[in-house]
């Protein structure tokens, strides 16, 4: 009776350890749905922005502006309401992140600089300091900063890029990373 008791004891902890297991997994599929979910829509909301940027960068070039469409129809579209490509964050974050990186495209760093900020300051709001999208923004930024003459902000936000790195020298890019941070500052 003894060893029968300890055998039913065994497969009760057996049963009750896997119903754990069961539910952590079921925990983990429900957040990585949930993530992918929020990745898809913020992929989705950048998308109708650009899409809305090529039409309305067609209508310039049709009306005879050809080496101006594309700076006339971005200025047109940021100066209309955003929110209609979503009011999430990291969809602020991705337009306002794709606008600036066609400005510097188009060399209008001063019109990039303000939308760079944005980016880092609502990247800032949901990721840690070392976070790699917010490093590499910031790093973006920290350009900026410097190709329209404004040396020592450029200086403060590589230096806080530098630190964000050195905290990751354990990862893949890491080092690699951290020398180029190095040597964009200098």
């Amino acid at each position: 009776s003894t060893w029968a008791y300890l055998r039913e004891s065994e497969a009760r902890t057996e049963a009750e350890t896997q119903r754990r297991q069961a539910l952590n997994h079921e925990a983990e599929a429900l957040r990585q749905r949930d993530l992918a979910l929020r990745e898809s829509n913020k992929a989705g909301q950048t998308l109708a922005f650009l899409n809305r940027l090529l039409e309305e960068t067609g209508a310039q070039a049709s009306q005879g502006k050809n080496p101006e469409a594309l700076r006339l129809a971005l200025d047109q579209l940021l100066s209309e309401d955003l929110s209609q490509y979503g009011d999430a964050p990291d969809v602020q974050e991705s337009v306002a992140g794709r606008a600036a990186m066609i400005y510097r495209a188009l060399r209008d760093d001063e019109k990039s600089l303000p939308l760079i900020e944005r980016q880092v300051l609502l990247l800032e709001k949901s990721l840690s300091n070392n976070d790699p999208e917010l490093l590499s923004a910031r790093e973006n930024y920290a350009r900026s900063l410097y190709l329209t003459g404004r040396v020592p902000e450029s200086h403060a936000q590589y230096d806080l890029v530098i630190a964000g790195w050195q905290t990751r020298l354990n990862t893949r890019d890491g080092s690699r990373r951290l020398f180029l941070a190095r040597r964009n500052r200098a």
